[in-house]
C-alpha cells in the first residue's frame, strides 16, 4: 500500500522522482485497465507534463505544497480541459470541456499530477457501481462482488495504486460507499466546503465533492492542501495526539444499529471499546425518526436529476442505460408539493442534527449494514429482510448529505467472508479538523492491516 505520507518522504530524499512514479503508475494502468474497467481515460500526456513540471518546482527547493508531484485520479464527472469528460455515459461520450473544474485547478496549483478519469455508475445514478457502457469495477477483495458506487472507479484506482488519492462526488453516499466496501478511507466534507463548480451535477441540493485515500493521515494532507486558501477557522489538526480524553462520541439509540450483519455489529462494539480505551466518553443519543430518510433523499434527487438531463432527452434518450432513464421517468411523477415536503424534511434533519451536536463532539455509526453484495445481485438479506442493494449500502450515509455534516468512513476490520467492514465518524458542520484529528488518532493506535 503506497501512501502520500511515505511517497512525499521518498520524493524529498531523492528515492524516486515524480516522473518515474507517474510513469510506473501509467504503465500499470495501461497494462491492466482493459480488464479492470477502473479508468475511462488514462491521461498519460497530461500526467507526464505535470510530473515534469512538479520535478522542476521541487528542484528549485524552498517551500512547496505537500501534494507537489503526487499522482491522483478524478471521477469522470469532473471537467478536464481538452480531455473527455463522459459522466460514465454514452450521452457525453465525445464531450471535451474547455476548462478544468475549479477543484482540479487547485490541484494544478499544488503541483499534483492527474493520472486518469475514473469510471462510475452512469451520471452517478446509483450506489452499486455497475456501468453497461464502460464496464463494472469489481471489489479488490473479491472480484465477484461490487466495489460500490457511484465512485466505483475512484475506489478502484486508490486500491490498485493508480494515483494516491481520488476525487469523487457524494450525493447519498457515493464516495463513502465504495470506500467502505473496499477497505479505504472516504470523506464527504461539509456541504459546500469543496467547490462543485465544473462538476457535472447529479442533484445540486445534495451533491458534495469527496475524497478517497488509503489512510486518514493522507486524507488530512489532501484536505489541508485543498483548503489552503479557504480553510475555516475551526480547521485544526494535531497529528501527534495520542489520546481522546474527554472527547464525547455519540452512539444513536435507534436506526443505525438496527438489523446489522452480526459480524458488523460485533466489530462496531469493538470499535466503541477502542475509543473508550483512548479516553473518549461514549454518550447515547436519541435521533429523529429516520426510517423514511432515504425516501426523502430520493424525492429530492429524482426531480433535480431530470431537471439537468432534460436538455439531452429529446435527441439522446436512447443513449441512457435503463436504470437512469427509469429514474428520470419516475422524477416526472413527483409533485412539487412532495419535493418541497422532502426539502422541509431535510431542513428538519439539519436542525435536529445541530441540536444533537450541542451535547457531543462526534457521532460513531456503522458505514454499511452489510458487506459488499455480489455483482448482479438486486437484493441483499439483512436481519431476515430482503433489501434492495442500493438502499442497503446507502442506508447510513444519505442522512448526512441532507444535513450537510462532514462524514468519514474508515476500515474497522475484516468479515469472515474476506471483505472489509467500515465505521463512520460524523462531525459538526465545518468540523473537518476535529473529525480528521480523531480519525488519525484512532488510526495511529488501531491501524487496519490490509
Amino acid at each position: 500500500m503506497k501512501t502520500i505520507k511515505d511517497t512525499v518522504a521518498k520524493i524529498k530524499y531523492g528515492e524516486i522522482k515524480p516522473t518515474e512514479l507517474v510513469a510506473q503508475m501509467v504503465a500499470e494502468a495501461k497494462r491492466n485497465n482493459d480488464n479492470q474497467h477502473i479508468l475511462i481515460t488514462i491521461t498519460e500526456e497530461r500526467a507526464m507534463k505535470e510530473a515534469a513540471t512538479a520535478e522542476e518546482i521541487l528542484k528549485k527547493g524552498g517551500e512547496v505544497d505537500v501534494l507537489c508531484g503526487i499522482p491522483y485520479t478524478v471521477k469522470d464527472l469532473f471537467k478536464t480541459k481538452g480531455i473527455k469528460t463522459t459522466g460514465g455515459s454514452k450521452v457525453l461520450a465525445e464531450y471535451i470541456p474547455d476548462a478544468d473544474a475549479e477543484i482540479i485547478l487547485r490541484l494544478v496549483d499544488c503541483g499534483s499530477v492527474l493520472i486518469g478519469k475514473a469510471n462510475l455508475h452512469e451520471f452517478a445514478h446509483g450506489a452499486i457501481g455497475t456501468n453497461p457502457h464502460y464496464g463494472t469495477v469489481a471489489n479488490p477483495y473479491d472480484s465477484t462482488r461490487i466495489a460500490g458506487g457511484s465512485s466505483s472507479g475512484s475506489a478502484g484506482a486508490v486500491s490498485c495504486g493508480y494515483g494516491l488519492f481520488s476525487l469523487g462526488t457524494d450525493t447519498g453516499g457515493s464516495v463513502r460507499v465504495p470506500a467502505a466496501l473496499c477497505g479505504l478511507v472516504g470523506l464527504k466534507p461539509t456541504y459546500g466546503l469543496l467547490s462543485c463548480k465544473g462538476v457535472i451535477p447529479y442533484c445540486w441540493s445534495l451533491d458534495h465533492v469527496g475524497i478517497i485515500t488509503n489512510t486518514a493521515y493522507d486524507m488530512e494532507l489532501v484536505m489541508s492542501s485543498l483548503l489552503k486558501k479557504h480553510k475555516p477557522e475551526s480547521y485544526t489538526c494535531v497529528h501527534g495526539q495520542n489520546g481522546l480524553s474527554g472527547k464525547k462520541i455519540g452512539i444513536p439509540t435507534s436506526f443505525f444499529y438496527d438489523n446489522l450483519d452480526q459480524e458488523i455489529e460485533a466489530t462496531l462494539d469493538k470499535v466503541r471499546g477502542n475509543f473508550r480505551s483512548l479516553g473518549a466518553d461514549i454518550v447515547f443519543v436519541d435521533m429523529p425518526e429516520l426510517q423514511n430518510s432515504r425516501i426523502a433523499s430520493l424525492t429530492i434527487q429524482l426531480p433535480e436529476v431530470l431537471s439537468y438531463h432534460s436538455k439531452y432527452l429529446a435527441d439522446r434518450w436512447e443513449l441512457y442505460s435503463p436504470d437512469i432513464f427509469a429514474g428520470m421517468a419516475a422524477g416526472q411523477f413527483i409533485l412539487a408539493e412532495q419535493y418541497l415536503m422532502a426539502k422541509r424534511t431535510a431542513s428538519y434533519y439539519h436542525d435536529e442534527m445541530r441540536k444533537i451536536f450541542e451535547s457531543i463532539d462526534l457521532m460513531l455509526v456503522p458505514s454499511t449494514p452489510c458487506i459488499a453484495p455480489k455483482i448482479g445481485e438486486d437484493f441483499v438479506n439483512i436481519g431476515g429482510e430482503s433489501v434492495p442493494c442500493g438502499n442497503a449500502v446507502t442506508k447510513f450515509f444519505s442522512l448526512f448529505n441532507m444535513t450537510g455534516n462532514p462524514s468519514l468512513t474508515m476500515p474497522a476490520g475484516m468479515h469472515s467472508k474476506g471483505l472489509p467492514i467500515g465505521f463512520q465518524l460524523v462531525g459538526r458542520e465545518f468540523g473537518e479538523g476535529e473529525l480528521l484529528n480523531t480519525a488519525i488518532t484512532y488510526e495511529n493506535n488501531f491501524r487496519f492491516k490490509k
